[in-house]
């Protein structure tokens, strides 16, 4: 069976071994490396519990967007299929945005990173724009006439449930824009502390090779100990 065919939870443990074992590899030549894979698998998976509750919250207001857009069909385990769906959407977005956030503190080989610190401060701005989209896309679906526009798009939905599907696909619509949107703007914040951490480093090593110049050029200070010549007679 290949690695396709494994369940998510399989893939997530052997994606943390080939972390592990690629943080080994470079822990000698590169001893900040491990924090790179650490920074994106926890990042992973913090949204990966994030995309969980999303899903169970939408697929209690409407069952039908996750049996029709999900193909998760109602019945025994719907709840576990949710949950892992969840997971897994959550999981692959948090790696992305983590490891678009590393490239952009670091792009070149040789400058050093913005701190892990700042870094994941940064993560939240994604985060807290796809939620602020997907409220802001929800309350708006409200003021739309929903079955007429679902029976447009040849969607087949009970009149009782088209409201209700038309709001979790317009929140999943929004958190998608928000998270987008949010991963462009942290990747511009990221960039911008570089380049103040770059400057302030530059800085810090033009005020040290001027300290060692002035040091060098600095006429030696007499010998107290030497005599002045005359001075015995």
């Amino acid at each position: 069976m290949g690695m396709i065919g494994l369940p998510f939870a399989y893939r997530v443990l052997i994606l943390a071994g080939i972390f592990t074992v690629l943080a080994l590899l470079h822990a000698r030549h590169d001893p900040s490396r491990w924090k790179e894979y650490a920074f994106v698998f926890l990042a992973a998976c913090a949204a990966g519990v994030f995309g969980v509750l999303n899903d169970l919250i939408t697929s209690s207001i409407s069952p039908a967007y996750f049996e029709m857009a999900k193909e998760i069909p109602r019945g025994v385990g719907f709840i576990d299929r949710v949950i892992a769906l969840g997971f897994q959407a959550g999981f692959v977005a948090g790696a992305l945005t983590a490891g678009a956030l590393l490239y952009a503190t670091n792009p070149r080989p040789g400058l050093s990173r913005v701190a892990y610190s700042a870094l994941g401060r940064t993560l939240l701005l994604p985060a807290i724009l796809a939620v602020g989209f997907a409220c802001v896309a929800g309350s708006v679906s409200t003021l739309i006439r929903p079955y007429s526009l679902l029976r447009h798009l040849d969607v087949l939905v009970p009149v009782h449930e088209a409201r209700a599907f038309l709001a979790v696909a317009a929140i999943h619509a929004g958190l998608y824009a928000g998270l987008i949107l949010g991963v462009v703007i942290a990747i511009r914040v990221v960039r911008r502390l570089h380049a103040v951490h770059a400057d302030q480093s530059l800085t810090m090593r033009l005020h040290a090779t001027a300290d060692e110049s002035r040091l060098e050029l600095a006429p030696a200070a007499p010998d107290p100990r030497r005599s002045v010549p005359g001075a015995a007679r």
